[in-house]
């Protein structure tokens, strides 16, 4: 669950800087796109955002494009031709799925997000170093869980036995 707000903020702030607005997550809606013979051209969920604040469109559609060179945030402006999901899709791989940022933008996303932590980090008045003391503990922590050695007593170790993968997930 964690991870899917973490994409929806990740495409929410994308579309945001992008396209310099406000967007709010509206809806997910799958979309699986076949040629007439059938074959999946795309399938996936694209995530649906209205806007407040753009000259033209209300609403937003994007989502990440998985390719061989790797993952990218397409974002398509709905108008009166791309009303929906199922459109913003095709009109992507008509237009040849361009991405949604090219180089420069993408450092530009980058430092609006590395603007936006140090915000955060000044709001709770979180200093740097214990920031990097707490990830540092955490990455500690996952090493030591991933060995099976969940910690150091009197310079001794503590060992848990390795669970059988399908226990480790709860079955």
């Amino acid at each position: 669950m964690a991870r899917h707000i973490e994409y929806l903020e990740e495409l929410q702030n994308a579309v945001r800087f992008k396209h310099r607005c406000s967007a709010a997550h509206a809806e997910s809606v799958f979309v699986h796109e076949r040629t007439n013979a059938g074959e999946t051209v795309w399938k996936g969920y694209v995530e649906v955002f209205d806007l407040t604040g753009h000259e033209e469109a209300k609403k937003c559609y994007a989502w990440l494009n998985r390719k061989a060179n790797g993952l990218k945030i397409l974002t398509v402006m709905g108008n009166q031709l791309i009303d929906s999901a199922q459109k913003a899709v095709q009109a992507a791989i008509f237009m040849g799925v361009q991405p949604a940022f090219t180089t420069l933008e993408l450092l530009r996303f980058l430092d609006f997000q590395l603007q936006q932590a140090k915000g955060i980090l000044q709001e709770t008045q979180i200093n740097s170093e214990d920031l990097d003391a707490a990830i540092q503990a955490a990455q500690q922590i996952q090493d030591n869980i991933q060995k099976g050695t969940i910690g150091t007593f009197a310079d001794k170790s503590v060992t848990i036995p390795v669970l059988p993968k399908d226990l480790e997930k709860g079955y």
